[in-house]
Parts: C-alpha cells; structure tokens; sequence
C-alpha cells in the first residue's frame, strides 16, 4: 500500500525514494480514501444506509456504534501489547489501566450512575475527535516540513475552536449535550435563555472565522519565508469541517451523530494498520508473532479486520440486549452496559494519549516525519523503575477522576419533581429548536404529565423534522387512537412502520389500526409482515387470527389462535379468540377446557370466565338433557 509512494522508476530498475520526502503516509490514493477525503466517503455511505437499508437513523447508529464505534477501540490496544517497544516503555500504565476496569465497570453500576459515567465519557469524546483530527494535520504538516512550534499551536487552538464551534451551531449535538448533562444532574442550560445560547454561539463563530484567518496567514507566512506548503493539511481540514458542519445540522440526532463516527473509525483502522506496517519496515526491532501477521502483509489486514469485527459484534449485542429490556431489569442491565461503554471509551482515549504523540522518536520514524524541531533541552535521566511508578501513578490518576467524579456528581443528584423536569426539558426544546430528539422528548413528557395538546404540537414538530425517526410518528398514532381520530392514527402508523419496517412491535401497532377500521385485506397483509419480521410474536399470530374470523374463516383461524397460546401463556386474547372458534364449531370441551387451563392461571382475568360461562350457558341451551 506505500510501495509506489516510496519508489521512482530511474534507467535500469527501480530507486528507492527517500519516505521522508513523501507528502502522504502510505500513498495518494490510500491517504485520499481513508484519511484527508474519508469524510465525504463517510458521508456518501451513511446517505446511501439512510436510503436502502430500510431501517431507522436509531436502528443505523446502533448497529454503527456497536460494530465500527465501539470496534475501533480495540486496535490501539493491539499495538500497545504487541509492539514490545511501546509495551515496555509503557507496561504500568496499561496494566493499571485494565485493572481499572472492576473498579470502571462495578461501582457505577452498583450505584445508578451509569448516566453520569457516560455523560463524563461524552466530554472526553469531544475532546478525542478533536484531537484526531489535529493529530493527522500536525503528521501532514510535519512530513512536509513545518515543524514550527508556532504552527502546532496555532492548529491546535483552530481545529478545537472550529470544532466547538460546529458542534455549538447543531442543535441535535447540543440538545444531547444538554440532556446528558441534565440526566447526571447538572442542568447548566437551565441558566440560559435563548438569546444568551444564540450571543455564545455567534461569539464562537466570531473566534472561530479570527482564527482562521490566522491560519491562512501563518500558511502563507510559512510558504514566504521557508518555501513550504502544507496542501494534504490543509485539504484535510476542509473536508472534514465541511462535512460536520452539513451533517451537524441534521435535526435526527443520530444522523448528526453517524457521518463523524464512520469517519473518524475509518481514519483510526487505517492510521493503525498503515503504521504497523511501516513500524516493522522502518523499525530494527522486531516484533512478536502475532504484530508481524497483523501488520507484515496486506494478508494480515483480513486478521485484523476479524479481531475488530469480533469486538464489535460483542458490544452491538451487549447494547441490543439492553434496548430490547423493559423494567428494572433494563435499568440495571442498561447500567451495566453503560459502565462497559464507559470503561471501552476510556481504555481508548487513555491509550491513545501516550501511544500516538507525533513527538515520539518512534512514531516519527514509522511515519517518515522529517526532524527538523530544535534539540530538546536535556533533562536528568529517570531510571526505568521510577518511570514505571510515575506512569503506574499517571494511570491511578487519570482512571481515578472519572470515577471520583462519578461519584461526586452522582452524590449530589437529586429527586426532581416532574413539573421541574417538564419544565427542563421545554427549556431545552426552545434552546434547540431544531432538534427532533428535542421536540420528541418534550412531546413524550408532555403526554406523560396528561398534556395531549403540548404533546401532539411537539411531536408533530419533531416528525416534521425528521420523518425517518419513527418515535414521534409512532406516539402520534397512540395519541390519535386515544382520542378516537382513527384515520390520523392510521397514517401515523404508516408514516412510523415507514421509517423503520423491520420494527415488527410498529407493524402491529399498524396492522391493529388498521384492524379497528375493518380495513380487512390491509390489517392481513400487515400482520403477516408482523409474523415474518418476529416469528416469536404472539401478537402477529393472533391478530391474523381475527381477521379471519371476522371473515368468518375459523378453520384458518384456529391454528393462528394456538400458536398465540404456545408463544405467550399469559396472552387472554389469544386463549379466549380460541376457545370461542372451538366453541363456535362445536368443539365445546375443548374450549372449556382451555379456558380452565388458563384461568387456573390468572383467575382474575374477567373476560375469560365471562366467556367460559357463556359457552357454558350455551351449550346448556342447546343440550338440556346433558344437565
């Protein structure tokens, strides 16, 4: 992948280029694909998931963040543990960074404060984007020849002004931010009106178009007095900046939040991959068997893509798990769950604050960074053994402030009533108000405080934001059908099942709709949708089921009702529809002994002995001698 990039043809074979001379770290094409360009890639992608794959923005961020998100955390720690320069300069502060994770994974567990880990996590996640990306513009800087420390500087202070900047102006960024923080009982936003939030954000941009015209003159100033030029830099920045600034403004949260994920993995699995391959072209040391089939060949890229497939697989089924509880069970299990993002998060961010310095003697020589910043003033040498107790110390240090201040702030929450919470959360709808998870979440509290005209302007909002987030389409069909406006219901249904078809739960919600309206071919073809998308859904089985009885077609509705009782024991619907089409057919003690089976059961369930004494009634009826 970095051959043609390190090779000239000349007369009579082939001269090596010196790597140090190159612009790029691998080559063009692959440093156009996967770094400087892979926003617009990400972007392209992303836009073509939204519009194929058939499911929700909710449905493509989670499987994003658990297969590729959560994924990319594992590469770094594949070249902490196996390049063995880096393993044994830094061995204390890994190996106390993994036993940190009892402590990371546990406590916040066991007290509830698996909201505020996460919200902790999110800030250090803003911070690590921001650093990646000035991270790649110093490496394209230096390769060209500008290592001035006047340079470094003032792109570190534009990339994380410019990024605060972009996610200030995003009402979707900002609304989660606001929630979180909320949730971990730090309401902050509470304290600005909307024309305080709009003068913060106009200051950013104010700041952030300053700073960019210093950019641009320290570019030209660099050009005029040492002939250098910084172009893949430069388009590296653009492209990103362009592309968060367009896919910020998406009023769906998790499309605002998928371009950036997808980009920033991309250029994370490349960087890790490229440099070990160079490390072990460029570096005299050799390293371990299971580095060198990694990184040795373009064969070994098939491993490493399946070591991280594998880590990724884990957490989207870890996270799946925890969407698909309800209860208490969900609380505690999304705790848990929490706490293992939070402790998956950390692990990375940590690792990569020491293993990727573009200072580092050895990341410079993989990556072919010319040495041209002033010799280092010389400093007393430390010995191995006290490094390793400074960095043990470090690693104690840097796991140990989330977690105290995980506790500190979870100490100081508390129980807020739900006026002020409604009122919290309205604020935040009118901070942002072009947030749909804003509106949606201001309509779904309104409903909940027994408000339906808040609720349906909200959730109306939200829909009209962001149609392909099922949510609002999916409460608006449950307000509609409480107060009787079936045809709305029926639409909103649609719209809901719409954005995310392989939800079998909206299917019968739409499929029920449609049911009530007598809308009988339409309710059919749903419900069997219902079946083929949850075979192990009760409810499928049985609604399919009436529909042919009201067709008056019990013989094809019999076996749908028996089904129904096998999946769900518990489900009167499904008992009760089966033993009034036995009865109907003359089957009458077999219905009447289904319906003893159940109600031994659930004696309290009123429909079922009403209808067990009126097939019993009957049939005293229609066979008077039998009493």
């Amino acid at each position: 992948m970095a051959s043609r990039a390190e090779a000239i043809p000349f007369r009579g074979g082939v001269r090596k280029k010196d790597p140090a001379r190159s612009p790029f770290i691998a080559g063009r094409l692959s440093d156009n694909f996967w770094i400087i360009l892979s926003p617009f890639v990400a972007l392209l992608v992303m836009a073509a998931a939204w519009r194929w794959s058939g499911l929700s923005d909710m449905a493509v961020f989670s499987i994003l963040f658990g297969l590729i998100v959560t994924g990319h955390h594992m590469p770094g720690w594949i070249r902490a543990f196996g390049e063995p320069a880096v393993y044994e300069r830094h061995k204390a502060r890994l190996w106390v960074s993994l036993l940190a994770i009892p402590a990371l994974v546990v406590l916040p567990a066991i007290y509830g404060l698996g909201v505020v880990g996460l919200t902790i996590a999110a800030a250090f996640d803003l911070w690590h984007v921001a650093m990646q990306q000035h991270g790649f513009g110093r490496i394209y800087a230096a390769k060209a020849g500008d290592v001035a420390r006047r340079s470094a500087r003032l792109d570190l202070i534009c990339v994380l002004t410019w990024y605060v900047t972009v996610v200030a102006w995003s009402d979707s960024w900002m609304e989660g931010i606001a929630r979180s923080l909320r949730k971990a009982g730090l309401p902050i936003f509470d304290l600005l009106s909307a024309s305080a939030w709009r003068g913060i954000q106009l200051a950013l941009l104010a700041v952030s178009l300053v700073l960019l015209t210093a950019y641009v003159a320290n570019a030209v100033a660099v050009w005029k007095t040492k002939r250098i030029s910084t172009p893949n830099k430069h388009l590296l920045h653009l492209a990103a900046f362009s592309v968060l600034i367009w896919s910020y403004q998406f009023p769906s949260w998790y499309r605002a939040q998928s371009v950036q994920n997808l980009f920033h993995a991309s250029q994370y699995f490349f960087m890790v991959w490229i440099y070990g391959n160079l490390s072990i072209r460029r570096d005299a040391t050799r390293p371990g068997a299971l580095y060198r089939t990694l990184f040795q060949s373009r064969r070994g890229i098939l491993l490493f893509g399946g070591l991280v497939a594998l880590y990724g697989v884990g957490a989207y089924f870890l996270y799946s798990a925890g969407y698909r509880l309800i209860g208490a069970d969900a609380d505690r299990t999304m705790q848990v769950i929490g706490s293992i993002a939070l402790t998956s998060l950390l692990l990375h961010f940590y690792v990569d604050s020491f293993i990727w310095k573009v200072r580092s003697k050895e990341v410079r020589a993989a990556l072919a960074i010319r040495d041209g910043e002033p010799a280092p003033v010389a400093v007393r040498p430390i010995s191995p053994r006290a490094l390793q107790v400074h960095d043990a110390v470090h690693a104690v240090a840097y796991f140990g402030i989330p977690i105290l201040l995980v506790a500190v702030v979870g100490a100081g929450r508390r129980n807020i009533p739900p006026k002020r919470e409604l009122s919290q959360i309205a604020h935040e709808a009118s901070l942002f108000p072009r947030s749909a998870y804003g509106h949606y979440n201001y309509g779904k509290a309104a409903g909940d405080a027994q408000d339906p005209r808040t609720a349906r302007r909200e959730l109306s909002t939200a829909f009209a934001l962001a149609p392909t987030f099922e949510g609002p389409a999916r409460l608006l069909a449950e307000l509609d059908e409480r107060e009787g406006n079936h045809d709305a219901e029926i639409e909103h249904a649609r719209a809901a099942v719409k954005a995310e078809p392989r939800d079998g739960q909206l299917r019968y919600l739409f499929a029920t709709a449609l049911g009530r309206q007598k809308r009988n071919d339409e309710a059919e073809e749903e419900f069997e949708s219902v079946i083929r998308v949850r075979p192990d859904f009760a409810g499928g089985y049985e609604g399919l089921g009436v529909i042919h009885k009201w067709r008056r077609e019990l013989e094809r509705a019999i076996p749908l009702f028996r089904k129904a009782a096998s999946l769900d024991p518990n489900f009167s619907a499904a008992y009760c529809d089966l033993a009034g089409a036995l009865a109907t057919l003359g089957q009458t003690q077999e219905a009447l002994a289904i319906l003893q089976n159940f109600r031994s059961r659930h004696p309290e369930d009123g429909t079922a002995a009403n209808l067990e004494r009126t097939i019993r009634a009957a049939s005293a009826a229609e066979h008077p001698e039998n009493q």
